[in-house]
């Protein structure tokens, strides 16, 4: 499973950091992915692209588009030549032939290894990743995803309203307010209507609502924010979100009257202060 599906990473959240092979292994995955010496695997076709700039360009030469647009054909050879400058070096080229379950000495130098990798890539051993690297990453990935779940239940459980836990994971979210450990819908847990301020995530909670049987949602929008309550009984969530509107409208009518009183009073500051000033520009005058 990807730790990404379900969890939106707020400024104060950090994933744990790539789990090694070990300590001077060159594999390591976290949350982009595996890696090696930090650098993640490219594919066949871009391995391609980027190291045949020759074999490129004569394509681009051969296609009639291209030959009646010259100028196409330079910025595509530029473009082509500076991703090769930032991109390919040597550490950038040995990580790739151990993506490729290819090792070779590091004293090897960048030329080398450069031609070892294009032999590679014409002989079709990057058509597919070999089975031991494939191994490897499945055991990193299992190790780093139970490393990751432990993380952000921890992180979660510090969490201190329902709004911020249904914004942070919404599955852990419904694990402790409405489901069993075994997954299934417990109304034990939280038998009243459950309101969530402030939430932008609205659709994903319509969705993971709905696929617990007997449970409801109403979702609207009051001022300025999204408020969804959650809960076992209908009409209850219905009175809820009433109560909640009734309740903004009579603070945002007594901030009208607030406003209103304000303006009027300011009204009459400046009125008294013109008559002021008038009168003392009368006096001043005889």
């Amino acid at each position: 499973m990807d730790p990404s599906v379900d969890i939106i990473i707020p400024e104060v959240f950090r994933p744990a950091p790539p789990i090694k092979l070990s300590p001077e292994s060159p594999y390591s995955h976290g949350w982009s992915g595996f890696q090696v010496y930090g650098i993640k695997r490219v594919d066949a076709a871009r391995l391609n692209y980027l190291l045949f700039i020759d074999h490129r360009h004569y394509l681009f030469s051969h296609n009639r588009q291209y030959r009646l647009r010259l100028h196409v054909l330079e910025r595509a050879k530029c473009k082509a030549e500076l991703e090769y400058n930032t991109i390919v070096d040597k550490t950038w080229l040995q990580a790739q032939l151990l993506h490729y379950g290819t090792q070779m000495k590091s004293t090897a130098t960048k030329e080398v290894l450069e031609q070892a990798l294009k032999d590679m890539v014409k002989s079709g051993k990057c058509d597919q990743v070999p089975e031991q690297v494939l191994e490897i990453e499945s055991d990193l990935r299992a190790r780093y995803h139970a490393q990751f779940q432990q993380q952000r239940k921890d992180y979660f459980a510090r969490l201190r309203s329902p709004s911020e836990q249904a914004y942070f994971s919404i599955s852990l979210f419904m694990c402790k307010y409405f489901l069993s450990s075994e997954g299934v819908p417990d109304i034990e847990k939280t038998p009243e209507p459950l309101v969530l301020e402030d939430m932008t995530r609205t659709l994903r909670i319509r969705k993971a609502v709905n696929d617990v049987p007997g449970l409801y949602s109403k979702m609207g929008r009051l001022g300025y924010y999204h408020v969804v309550v959650i809960g076992w009984n209908r009409d209850a969530i219905l009175e809820r979100f009433g109560s909640l509107r009734r309740f903004h409208e009579e603070a945002k009518h007594s901030e009208k009257l607030s406003r209103a009183a304000l303006r009027k009073h300011e009204a009459g500051v400046c009125h008294r202060s013109n008559r002021c000033g008038g009168r003392r520009s009368l006096s001043s005058g005889t």
